[in-house]
């Protein structure tokens, strides 16, 4: 290996490093508690037998303290760390929060990782790769499938969800059936999947030594995980990992939160919606945010980009049985008494309120929204519409408000 080589493996790694952005893997470490917290905690659960490092094989429950009458749909987190490290706990309170106080029961696991991947040209043959990472997430719903009665779950209403490597985890659970059905789950007990800037979407694509683009920063990871460009010609396993190869619309829908920083994962996103049959326009959430920042802010009550408010609305969406049907209030006359705009405030939502919404007035492009909106306008007539999205069926129904800003 030559000098100029070694530079350019270890600049690769120390990319890798950054974009995975967890922690060392400490699989068996609890995850802490609050008297303040909404949920009661069961930590390391054994959900099948150990086959790798201690504690790979252990999941956590966050249950509401105070259980209703009816059982609560379960939200299934799927940590990232590029196949390689990670653990349960990583980022997962502040989402726990959020969900048990949305009614549902959440619960974060752990399974086995690939070792480091270095700055060698070769890799251990007998390593921990796919598919020992969907499998044993597989085995984790099947424990949910058997016992989150116990812990006051639903498991025919399970909505996945995972950040990076996570979510290509959960992408592979939810359109290649073959994992979850032989835990004896059955696909439809999968209602939806939250996506949190999930990489190799496109697996089979980004893992080619012949992709110079910018994932090729990525190759080591990839390969490590997933096999080498040699291993993969025995055995074809980068097919068999590559959600985008399953996708079709016999799936559960899907909402893709996708950092604006990384524009392919953007497009295989919004490929991957289409292949599903739904909207990529409601599916994919562009932000203005790190990867690493994504899977940091979801969950917690400072975000502002609204990719929380939307995945809850999603989750709770697509658990339920209720059609939406947008709704708008607000006046249809509206002064301008000085200055060439005026700043009109509408209250938009929905009934049921579980649903997400999209804000389009006139000819502006649509956006997500919320509760209060405001918009500024000048003098004549002005169309606001408000369309509401049913993921499980694909279809939309809108509000129409007509208003005048006159002066």
């Amino acid at each position: 290996m030559t000098g100029r080589v070694r530079r350019r493996a270890l600049l690769a790694l120390g990319v890798l490093a950054a974009a995975c952005a967890a922690p060392s893997a400490l699989p068996a470490s609890p995850a802490t508690v609050s008297a303040k917290d909404p949920f009661k905690l069961t930590s390391n659960i054994k959900y099948m037998k150990a086959l790798g490092k201690k504690g790979e094989n252990l999941l956590d429950v966050y249950a509401p303290r105070k259980l209703p009458d009816h059982k609560l749909p379960v939200l299934f987190w799927i940590h990232s760390g590029g196949w390689y490290q990670g653990n349960k706990t990583d980022e997962a309170r502040a989402k726990a929060i959020k969900f048990v106080r949305s009614g549902f029961v959440f619960v974060a696991v752990n399974y086995r990782l690939s070792p480091k991947p270095t700055n060698r040209y070769s890799f251990d043959s007998d390593r921990v790769m796919f598919p020992d990472y969907v499998k044993d997430a597989a085995k984790g719903l099947g424990w949910v499938n058997r016992n989150i009665r116990d812990y006051g779950g639903n498991p025919k209403k399970i909505v996945l969800s995972g950040h990076s490597a996570g979510g290509q985890i959960a992408a592979l659970l939810a359109t290649d059936p073959i994992y979850i059905l032989e835990e004896k789950l059955y696909p439809d007990q999968i209602k939806g999947v939250i996506s949190l800037d999930s990489v190799a979407l496109d697996l089979s694509a980004e893992a080619n030594p012949k992709n110079s683009g910018e994932v090729a920063r990525y190759h080591r990871m990839y390969w490590n995980a997933f096999g080498t460009p040699a291993e993969n010609r025995q055995q074809n396993r980068w097919k068999a990992a590559t959600p985008m190869d399953h996708a079709d619309p016999s799936d559960p829908p899907f909402l893709f939160i996708a950092s604006r920083e990384a524009p392919w994962r953007e497009r295989d996103a919004a490929r991957m919606a289409r292949s599903i049959g739904r909207s990529a326009g409601f599916s994919v959430i562009r932000v203005a945010m790190s990867h690493k920042r994504i899977n940091h802010t979801f969950g917690r009550d400072s975000d502002t980009s609204r990719q929380t408010t939307v995945g809850l609305k999603f989750a709770r969406s697509v658990v339920s049985d209720d059609r939406s049907k947008p709704l708008i209030r607000g006046g249809s006359r509206f002064s301008l008494p000085s200055g060439s705009s005026e700043v009109v405030r509408f209250r938009v939502g929905s009934s049921p309120s579980s649903v997400v919404l999209r804000c389009r007035l006139d000819d502006a492009t649509p956006e997500f929204c919320s509760g209060p909106e405001s918009y500024r306008v000048g003098r004549g007539s002005h169309v606001l519409k408000v369309t509401s999205y049913d993921y499980m069926k694909g279809r939309r129904r809108v509000a129409v408000h007509r208003f005048r800003v006159s002066g």
